[in-house]
């Protein structure tokens, strides 16, 4: 298996193992507005093999499903639990590996713990990959919906992805004319608010959660959000939820995170699942509650 994949089924499967063990919306463009995208041919075809996303998303149903069939001491028969129930940070060891990414699990590094995380107000949304990843919520909704915690099943393809702008009414920019400044006026018109300069290292008051944008300009965007377990997560474009950035490693900070996205590449239309977003955009709070996003018609 090519290396420039690894990064992406252990930040996958990583995600799912965690919600696995606790029981518990890159902005990408459209596929329309990025079809001109230059494919990668540096893999040679012969050698290249199917990023086993749809496979991985099967066996982790099936595996829920089992589970959930499973005789339990703990089990309530008391009523569904809230779906908003936050998934825990620890990784059960006896938690089985998936058959269909043997090489995920090796690559993927332990968690961090300690200092290094940025603090949280206790507002933050759970990390629960298995509702994002569903077959119903994971094709329409890229990273701009997850960070804004608002996933929907109307939206159906990349086509109804929300773009930064588009609830406060403003139609899609041009891919040219994708910058930081503008997406950050944009984000800022449909309702998240810019973290002040020097509150960057805090804590979100409470009844808000923090979300972090950065930017390929004149290319793509992309947002990162802050679970509820001090870690950042995200979802490029249709792509499954990741808790690791383009190298592999879990994001503490998305400042320092490894933003090279271009090096993983989508199997089926040979290109780049992403970009090097290498300006930041800055913080912002979102509501506690989400932003309800809106396309442009």
């Amino acid at each position: 298996m090519s290396r420039n994949r690894l990064p992406l089924l252990a930040g996958c499967l990583l995600a799912e193992v965690i919600y696995l063990a606790s029981g518990a919306r890159p902005g990408h463009m459209s596929r329309a507005a990025t079809r001109q995208q230059t494919q990668v041919a540096s893999i040679a075809p012969a050698i290249r093999q199917r990023l086993p996303i749809e496979l991985q998303l099967a066996e982790i149903s099936r595996a829920q499903n089992a589970a959930s069939d499973a005789p339990s001491a703990n089990k309530s028969t008391a009523g569904k639990p809230s779906q908003r129930q936050p998934a825990a940070i620890t990784v059960d060891p006896r938690t089985p590996h998936f058959d269909a990414v043997p090489t995920a699990t090796s690559t993927a590094p332990p968690l961090l713990v300690g200092p290094e995380l940025l603090p949280t107000s206790g507002s933050e949304p759970p990390f629960m990959p298995g509702i994002w990843n569903s077959p119903m919520i994971r094709p329409g909704n890229n990273c701009y919906a997850y960070a804004c915690d608002d996933f929907s099943d109307w939206r159906h393809n990349t086509d109804d992805f929300p773009q930064p702008g588009n609830t406060a009414g403003f139609p899609t920019p041009l891919q040219s004319q994708l910058s930081a400044r503008l997406l950050a006026s944009r984000a800022e018109a449909d309702g998240l608010t810019p973290v002040p300069s020097g509150s960057e290292s805090e804590a979100a008051p409470v009844g808000f959660y923090k979300v972090a944008l950065v930017v390929a300009p004149g290319l793509d965007y992309h947002w990162y959000r802050q679970d509820r377990n001090g870690y950042w997560s995200h979802k490029l474009g249709e792509y499954p939820v990741m808790i690791t950035d383009s190298e592999g490693n879990p994001i503490a900070d998305p400042r320092t995170a490894a933003q090279h996205y271009e090096k993983l590449i989508d199997p089926e239309t040979h290109t780049p699942i992403g970009h090097n977003y290498s300006s930041f955009g800055g913080f912002f709070y979102v509501p506690e509650a989400g932003i309800r996003l809106h396309g442009f018609r």
